[in-house]
């Protein structure tokens, strides 16, 4: 779903986390920031290792949930971040991608499946084809199934014109896609709008990300996440939705 990859304030230039004047951060807040900082540290430094490592520690010492919204997301912003300034070169921010990407991916395939009978969505994840970005994606993937859910990805770049042919043999009940800011606004509501079209209406769409077209989107049952964070309610949400209507099991 969501380039909310970048989802993350920006940062100073060195990648040091400013206080805001007059202000004091929480000590949570402020050690996540030390270790986005800490990070980006290594990247630049070109300590492959250590960097794997460092992540792969944090994640298991605060969970999945945690390293996504305090760790992850505001890591991939300063990344991108400092690539557009000039200071990280494309081979470093294609180096932290693949290391990010491998272990989440791998943190995935350790969520235990849940039961058959259990009402838990199907989501169908990808992006539209002007749209290569994927962690923002993996990250939502995470979190959904950290809630349940039952995921299938098709990667990056699917022809909207396949959606619906997906939706159907997956037996989906909610299409999830990622926007990043370098999508053209114009492509991302005529994809919205043509995709909703094309799908029956109880399934859902759920888009999120950084493209600012996203925050004046208002197509009917086209449902826009700000941050990561809101995903654990919206499966909550989509729950209480299937029960109070007494519907069958998902993807029915």
């Amino acid at each position: 779903m969501l380039a909310l990859a970048e989802e993350g304030k920006p940062r100073p230039k060195n990648g040091k986390r400013m206080q805001a004047e007059g202000t004091a951060l929480p000590s949570a807040a402020l050690e996540a920031h030390q270790t986005v900082a800490t990070f980006i540290d290594l990247l630049r430094t070109h300590q492959t290792d250590a960097l794997r490592q460092a992540m792969s520690t944090t994640l298991m010492r605060i969970g999945l949930r945690d390293f996504i919204i305090e760790i992850a997301a505001p890591l991939c912003h300063e990344v991108g971040e400092a690539w557009a300034r000039g200071e990280i070169q494309v081979f470093e921010e294609h180096l932290f991608t693949e290391q990010i990407a491998h272990l989440l991916r791998n943190t995935i395939s350790t969520i235990p499946a849940p039961p058959e009978s259990a009402a838990v969505p199907r989501v169908l994840l990808t992006t539209f084809p002007e749209e290569p970005h994927g962690l923002g994606l993996l990250m939502a993937e995470a979190l959904l199934a950290l809630q349940g859910s039952v995921c299938i990805s098709l990667g990056v770049q699917t022809p909207i014109g396949e959606l619906a042919m997906a939706a159907k043999a997956q037996r989906i009940d909610i299409v999830a896609l990622s926007f990043s800011a370098y999508c053209a606004g114009r492509s991302v509501i005529s994809g919205l709008q043509l995709l909703r079209d094309s799908l029956p209406p109880h399934v859902e769409i759920w888009a999120g990300g950084t493209s600012p077209v996203l925050a004046r989107t208002s197509i009917a049952d086209v449902h826009v996440f700000q941050t990561l964070a809101g995903i654990a309610q919206a499966v909550e949400r989509w729950r209480l939705h299937r029960q109070a209507n007494h519907l069958g099991p998902a993807g029915a």
